[in-house]
């Protein structure tokens, strides 16, 4: 640890001249794997602060999201937590060297539609910058709507896929097949896969554009004309399609979660079924989770709701979590593709 903090230089090279070396009192290298842990540590006092308000904060590295839930018909004293929240955060790092960027702050209210109709729609007031709430939001490359659609996200994905497929379309006569699903790997199918697991339960119109993508990655690889059917193709691939692969990335957060290999707050929403007689001992190829109930649809997609019930779906040969990742991924994708 002190190696990595201690004797840290940095220089400036630009059009050909570099500056003199200049001593690192603060802060760790960009890029590093120590890096963000390090900075988690440092700033591990302002999630107190945040608390102190009755709101609660992810951060990933330096990028913090504050979430803060109460009923519609009170957004005034929210929007008057928020702010002294804000404030109180920016004191701190102040205080610890650091600097909140205000005009880089993004506001998003979430809620039914009926909800946010009851919301007021002017500025808040964030230190010298004045923020508007907004629709859309972008957070860690997930396009978020006020109502948790997805329909922006996914449209999101499938601009992005589209394009890169244009793109390789006019090289794809220059390339080995085997070269073709890398580079289709690398552009698209790693789209479609990022954060899927938010996709569980949308509405089956977003989840048919994806798919589309889905499908003329697979075409162009393949070279299989618009009018053959795509299952074959897919299977030929060994694809899984867009609603199994959500299943899939979900299935296995839930088997991170039984093996500790997730965070806290997912790791939570996984609880044992246990037996009603003491004297039962339930195996652990039977093993099944708690779903709780939810009064909405917002309730019904969150991963408290939908990991187990996913998890509770598999055969009792899948549903094993003494099995290890590899043997768990491998079973549960025969399982998908026999479906």
């Amino acid at each position: 640890m002190r190696s990595f903090l201690s004797d840290r230089t940095q220089r400036i090279a630009y059009c050909d001249r570099v500056s003199e070396v200049v001593v690192l009192l603060f802060g760790v290298p960009q890029g590093s794997v120590l890096g963000p842990l390090l900075f988690l540590m440092y700033i591990a006092e302002v999630f107190s602060v945040i608390a102190a308000h009755g709101a609660t904060a992810h951060f990933y590295a330096d990028d913090g999201q504050l979430y803060i839930s109460a009923p519609a018909l009170s957004a005034a004293n929210t929007i008057a937590r928020f702010v002294a929240c804000f404030t109180e955060v920016d004191a701190w790092m102040r205080a610890s060297r650091l600097r909140l960027n205000a005009e880089k702050t993004q506001l998003i209210w979430l809620g039914t539609r009926q909800q946010l109709e009851k919301l007021p729609t002017g500025d808040i007031q964030l230190l010298s910058a004045s923020v508007r709430s907004q629709s859309v939001v972008r957070d860690l490359g997930v396009t978020l709507d006020s109502q948790l659609t997805m329909a922006d996200h996914v449209t999101t994905v499938c601009r992005a896929g589209y394009y890169q497929l244009r793109q390789l379309r006019h090289i794809i006569q220059s390339l080995t097949p085997t070269v073709a699903q890398t580079l289709v790997q690398a552009f698209i199918s790693c789209r479609l896969d990022y954060c899927n697991s938010l996709l569980y339960g949308i509405a089956d119109s977003q989840l048919r554009r994806l798919q589309s993508v889905q499908n003329a990655a697979a075409r162009l690889i393949t070279g299989t004309r618009r009018t053959e059917h795509i299952t074959p193709v897919l299977q030929s691939l060994h694809w899984l399609p867009v609603r199994q692969r959500i299943m899939f990335k979900l299935a296995v957060l839930v088997h991170k979660c039984l093996n500790g290999c997730a965070p806290a707050y997912l790791i939570d929403d996984c609880r044992l079924i246990r037996p009603r007689r003491s004297g039962l001992r339930s195996s652990s190829s039977t093993i099944k989770l708690e779903v709780p109930l939810t009064r909405t649809t917002f309730g019904d997609r969150s991963f408290a709701v939908d990991g187990p019930r996913v998890w509770n779906s598999l055969p009792a040969s899948i549903r094993d979590p003494s099995l290890s990742l590899t043997v768990f991924t491998n079973r549960l994708k025969t399982y998908l593709f026999r479906q």
